[in-house]
């Protein structure tokens, strides 16, 4: 079956996530849990985040429309702190 997707078209690993201030506090409870087997994966602490949604596999193109619907989506919602 013919497709329109371009074959460059990569697929990537997406999610819908919010940023969370690396404190030391976190980063080592982070490192504990990544070290203990628990469902949380090492990430460098200037990239650590709260998964809401993931996505999944998604063609990269589609990315700039996942983001559109995203801010469209919290339009009106008050910034928040963590």
């Amino acid at each position: 079956m013919p497709s329109d997707r371009d074959q460059s078209d990569r697929i990537v690993r997406a999610f819908i996530a919010v940023r969370v201030p690396a404190t030391r506090a976190l980063v080592q409870w982070h490192e504990r849990m990544s070290t203990a087997g628990r469902a949380v994966r090492p990430v460098a602490p200037d990239k650590l985040h709260l998964t809401l949604r993931f996505l999944g596999g998604t063609f990269q193109s589609l990315l700039p429309k996942v983001g559109q619907a995203v801010t469209e989506s919290v339009a009106g919602i008050a910034p928040f702190d963590l």
